[in-house]
């Protein structure tokens, strides 16, 4: 396996939205644990353990990582060695500004993970339900030039999309309406447009990069965001800091494919029949407000089965 002559750091957000302070705190800011809504639904919070399991497989495969930053809201995995050398958690307080906290808004955080302390020019950011699903290198996430490797899937996104879902009464969901808003603000920004979307899993950033952007060339709009303690429609996803890097010649563009990239959902896919039909690179177990509370209990044995050996960064 190539060796890294780069320090390449992961960043996940993490939290768990069964522990009582947290939900007290939430109940008081919002108003409401929970709601069927997509911003608001028990899957953007519930724990399954995923952050467990996606570190064992960062062990198997992601061996020269440095380190490992898992931001939280004064929270701490009760499995987690923290005393190893490579976890470094970072406290929502360390990063964004008390007048933006609290904060249960993922894609607002985001916008903040430039100014972790000590975090490497280069990273990968991941959230806990994503997982590596095979040895790969350091190349895989940065071209020999040193530039991230944007991942997307394709999509051709156009005026008559929206158009004709507004003449039927629907409208996109919240993180599809972000993407493409991000996608129309680097048109704004620079004249082009890109074809595609992200393909929700590991992305890698240079920070320096990522601070321009969201400190600069759009700081508006991420303003706007981060004022938001709950997700809502007119936020900004982090994506379209990809989108800019690809614009200005900053990043490479891969489009992948379920072989490459897979995204599996609790209520549309078997977990073992599709991990042997496609054996993904990457692939991710994604919870939100379509998966019921049966569907939602078949994640954890599963991701047992498949990752059942310890890592160093456990108890």
């Amino acid at each position: 396996m190539e060796t890294s002559t780069k320090n390449i750091d992961i960043v996940y957000l993490w939290v768990d939205g069964s522990d009582v302070e947290w939900l007290k705190k939430k109940l008081q800011y919002t108003g409401v644990i929970y709601d069927k809504t997509e911003t608001d639904c028990k899957g953007r919070y519930i724990n399954n353990d995923e952050l467990k399991y996606s570190l064992r497989s960062v062990s198997r495969y992601l061996p020269w990582i440095r380190n490992i930053f898992i931001v939280t809201d004064c929270q701490c995995p009760l499995w987690l060695n923290t005393n190893h050398p490579q976890i470094k958690l970072v406290d929502h307080s360390d990063i964004i500004p008390a007048d933006c906290l609290p904060c249960f808004n993922a894609p607002a955080i985001e916008f903040f993970l430039h100014k972790i302390p000590d975090l490497s020019e280069y990273f990968i950011f991941a959230n806990d339900d994503m997982f590596v699903n095979k040895p790969l290198n350091p190349a895989y996430f940065f071209n020999p030039d040193d530039l991230p490797i944007v991942r997307l899937k394709h999509k051709i996104w156009g005026k008559l999309d929206f158009a004709l879902k507004k003449i039927i009464g629907k409208k996109h969901g919240q993180y599809m309406q972000m993407i493409y808003d991000a996608n129309m603000l680097i048109k704004s920004k620079t004249g082009k447009r890109i074809t595609g979307v992200p393909h929700h899993n590991f992305d890698s950033y240079r920070k320096s990069f990522f601070a321009l952007v969201a400190d600069n060339f759009i700081k508006h709009e991420v303003e706007q965001t981060t004022k938001h303690a709950i997700r809502q429609y007119g936020d900004l996803n982090r994506a379209v800091i990809a989108f800019f890097a690809v614009a200005t010649n900053k990043a490479e563009v891969e489009y992948v494919n379920r072989y490459q990239s897979s995204r599996l959902l609790p209520f549309k896919h078997n977990f073992k029949k599709y991990m042997k039909r496609y054996n993904p690179e990457l692939f991710c177990i994604n919870d939100n407000q379509h998966v019921t509370d049966e569907q939602r209990s078949k994640i954890k044995p599963f991701l047992e089965s498949y990752f059942p050996e310890k890592c160093e960064f456990e108890l």
